[in-house]
């Protein structure tokens, strides 16, 4: 039977979340750290690489990167678990550094997508 949308809490990992944050407040700080942090990153990648690398091939260009970015986090994450092994898969890279780069892609990918109105 399919779970519906109120049993959210059930889903791995999702309590140990939940009860870590149970306070709005920190929540919303956390959002607030993380969303810095990305904004720090992607203003310093455009720093170090311009503009070009991402307006040369826009939208599809950011959408193939980002599929880059899962695959990898599918070698980080979920093979270690299927694998039973634990740990990453790939040696020096950490999984917060691929999961802001999938965030920093979302922000790019936007951007590209609403110049194209």
């Amino acid at each position: 039977m399919a779970k519906s949308r109120g049993e959210v809490g059930e889903v791995a990992g999702f309590e140990k979340l939940k009860s870590k944050k149970d306070d709005n407040a920190g929540f919303e700080q956390d959002v607030d750290d993380v969303v810095k942090e990305v904004k720090e990153l992607l203003l310093r990648k455009r720093n170090d690489y311009g503009t070009e690398n991402i307006s040369r091939f826009g939208e599809l260009g950011v959408v193939i990167r980002l599929s880059d970015k899962l695959d990898r986090l599918v070698n980080l994450v979920v093979k270690p678990k299927l694998s039973g092994k634990g740990g990453n898969a790939v040696n020096n890279e950490p999984v917060d550094d691929t999961w802001l780069d999938i965030i920093g892609y979302g922000i790019l990918g936007l951007l590209q997508h609403r110049q194209l109105r």
